[in-house]
């Protein structure tokens, strides 16, 4: 009888509107990237993996910031509030300036800089950030990095 064991991770969130999210194994062995897209195909992908916990950037309203573009944001964040509780994975809500403050420390407040930031830690993951908005990629690879760091693994 062969056990199928799923490959442990830590799960990083950006929920916004073009949001992303990204699975760390603790060893850095493997790390993958998605686009949110459909909810069943979301569901599908994490139940193929045994995640230790997930960091979600923890969602606010900004000046400037549109109705719309807001409830867009907000509606992003309670799909993946619920998928979580779904799946039985527990979650910590963390804000942007906290896991910034860790990740991006001595480089620029740009949009860039956690694009910049992924390529220093994990250069195999060049062809994740082909396109404009990828920098959402990036973020989420970032917060599932600050993840690992506070679960120490």
């Amino acid at each position: 009888m062969t056990l199928h064991t799923k490959t442990q991770a830590v799960l990083g969130i950006d929920p916004g509107k073009s949001g992303a999210f990204a699975l760390i194994s603790p060893g850095n062995e493997q790390v993958s990237v998605h686009d949110f897209t459909e909810f069943n195909d979301v569901v599908k992908l994490l139940s193929g993996y045994d995640i230790r916990h997930a960091f979600i950037e923890k969602v606010h309203a900004m000046p400037g910031q549109g109705v719309c573009s807001m409830f867009s944001f907000g509606e992003n964040f309670g799909t993946w509030k619920g998928i979580l509780i779904a799946l039985q994975i527990p979650f910590t809500q963390v804000a942007p300036q906290t896991w910034k403050k860790s990740m991006l420390k001595d480089m620029p407040k740009e949009k860039s800089s956690s694009v910049q930031r992924c390529l220093q830690l994990y250069p195999q993951m060049v062809d994740s950030f082909k396109r404009k908005k990828d920098h959402n990629r990036a973020d989420a690879i970032l917060i599932a990095s600050y993840g690992k760091l506070v679960l120490k693994i």
